[in-house]
């Protein structure tokens, strides 16, 4: 398990210089950054993590991209399935697991969504999708207790990015996913509070804000890539702000991208 860490905060390491562009001289300045990210990422109980698996960017209809792969610290399976339905419009579904999540949470996830997508035909790809995502999470304090209980998420993301350059088939983008989160979560004295030991639990229900960014890279063979993605989700509760639900956190994915389908004749992928 310590050998696996080291290799992902390794890598981790090297995506953040790239994206953020550090100078070599500011060493210190990195180190801080780095140890502040991996700190917060692994230290964090939350009760809804980034999903990393959300940039398809769809190149035309018949176009199918499927999407395995970890979050590093959220520790959950995520899989998601994208198809140009039409020459601009795409579904996209996705799941995730996170049986046994950092400081104990949990959390089961599910999203569909519908989008218009357009291809520039210089190898640049935008999308938007709207959709409904369902989640059941759990998330703990050790010098506390525990919140759980059910979410539910109507989003709006927009993804834009390059695909299938010259060099190792490289893919890289952006996405930008926010919407309005509403849950119904029960207080296991999570928040603070000691409750009589004869009575229930009070049931919060809480509604907030989300806004999720996600930095993604593939690369590999023409169907076949390796992605790796980073995402943040920033939470703003809206109400009941004295029961603050955990759901702001970062999250670094690895995984297998595998893409299928669409005209791979036309002009647009000679290279």
């Amino acid at each position: 398990m310590t050998q696996h860490f080291c290799v992902f905060t390794s890598i981790y390491k090297e995506i953040i210089h790239y994206f953020l562009n550090i100078k070599k001289q500011n060493k210190m300045k990195k180190h801080v950054i780095y140890s502040m990210i991996v700190i917060c990422g692994l230290t964090t109980s939350c009760t809804y993590y980034p999903r990393l698996t959300g940039i398809p960017l769809i190149k035309e209809k018949g176009d199918t991209r499927i999407e395995g792969g970890v979050g590093v610290f959220s520790q959950s399976a995520q899989v998601s399935v994208a198809h140009g339905a039409t020459e601009n419009i795409a579904f996209h579904l996705a799941a995730s697991i996170d049986p046994y999540g950092p400081q104990g949470s949990s959390g089961l996830y599910t999203q569909g969504a519908i989008g218009y997508y357009k291809n520039f035909q210089d190898r640049r790809v935008m999308e938007m999708y709207g959709g409904l995502a369902l989640g059941r999470s759990e998330a703990h304090n050790a010098e506390r207790g525990t919140v759980f209980g059910n979410y539910q998420m109507y989003f709006a993301q927009f993804n834009i990015g390059n695909i299938e350059q010259k060099k190792a088939n490289m893919e890289y983008g952006f996405g930008l996913k926010s919407g309005i989160l509403s849950s119904k979560m029960t207080d296991a004295e999570y928040f603070g509070y000691d409750y009589p030991q004869n009575k229930p639990y009070p049931v919060y229900r809480l509604n907030g804000i989300v806004a999720e960014p996600t930095l993604f890279l593939r690369f590999g063979g023409e169907k076949l890539k390796f992605f790796t993605s980073l995402g943040y989700s920033l939470y703003y509760q809206m109400n009941n702000t004295d029961q603050w639900l955990p759901a702001s956190a970062p999250n670094f994915g690895l995984g297998i991208s595998y893409s299928f389908g669409g005209n791979t004749n036309s002009k647009y992928f000679q290279k």
